[in-house]
């Protein structure tokens, strides 16, 4: 493929729009609703940065390729991607919001962690490849894909990084409506990373009352199954994209109906605002 179509442009420009545009509406929604902590946003951003993009990668790199592959083994490999995900992922939340946050006792900041978070993924997962993507994209139309090819190489790219390239562009290029499903994927992903933050914080809040971790179970068990169907499609085991989109969006959808009840029930129990202190520290 030699030329990247008009419709691929439109669909990445929307993903990239649509993750920088709407969490920026929800940001600017939640402060009127109450008193955002910009310190506690940039706890949720640090535990993603820790737990997820340094320690989870550097245990991936060590344990993927050496002990088994997506081609070996993909379902093995499936359920190994969701655990690890889960496990760190909730392990992130739980060391933030019991040692990070003072202010434990609102569900409300419980929510800010999350929205901080799932920010720092957006920007991770979401912004930065959909960006790189229409980067690349611009350049193969500016020079033809063998060009662009032979400047990476010499720019240093490996034969085996040039290999992906040339396997990845027909899934991003030539199936250009995919390049719409990030934009998506990503907001309902923030979703997802907001109402297991609130999950979590429950299970704390559980735990200081009466030992009772079973809501992290339940954390746990969400972001398993997300990540399990998702690593399904890296592994080829799922063929359709829009069905793991579709998933993601149903899982999203479970994970907020339980954290509005839990919502409800701290802001009841609190007795009004979700910023206001009570006795639990």
């Amino acid at each position: 493929m030699n030329y990247i179509p008009t419709s691929t442009f439109v669909y990445l420009i929307i993903s990239v729009a649509l993750c920088i545009l709407l969490p920026m509406a929800f940001v600017i929604y939640l402060g009127k609703k109450q008193r955002v902590s910009t310190k506690i946003m940039v706890s949720g951003v640090i535990c993603f940065i820790v737990f997820v993009v340094i320690i989870e990668s550097i245990i991936h790199q060590m344990v993927l390729g050496n002990l088994f592959s997506k081609e070996s083994n993909p379902f093995l490999y499936a359920v190994y991607g969701g655990v690890m995900a889960a496990l760190f992922e909730v392990a992130a939340r739980f060391v933030g919001l019991k040692f990070m946050v003072k202010e434990k006792s609102s569900v409300g900041y419980a929510m800010q962690f999350g929205l901080g978070y799932g920010l720092a993924e957006v920007l991770v997962v979401g912004i930065m490849p959909l960006a790189s993507n229409l980067a690349t994209a611009v350049n193969i139309n500016k020079y033809g894909v063998e060009e662009f090819i032979n400047k990476a190489a010499k720019a240093g790219a490996t034969s085996d990084a040039i290999d992906a390239f040339r396997a990845g562009l027909p899934a991003l290029f030539e199936n250009n409506i995919q390049c719409l499903y990030g934009g998506f994927e990503r907001i309902f992903a923030l979703a997802l990373q907001i109402a297991l933050s609130i999950i979590v914080f429950q299970a704390i809040r559980e735990a200081h009352k009466n030992k009772d971790y079973a809501y992290l179970a339940v954390a746990f068990a969400i972001h398993f199954i997300t990540d399990f169907s998702a690593a399904l499609y890296q592994a080829g085991k799922i063929e359709n994209m829009l069905v793991v989109e579709l998933f993601t969006l149903f899982m999203a959808a479970v994970a907020c109906i339980i954290a509005r009840m839990l919502y409800v029930k701290n802001v009841d129990e609190f007795g009004g605002a979700v910023n206001e202190q009570s006795s639990y520290s």
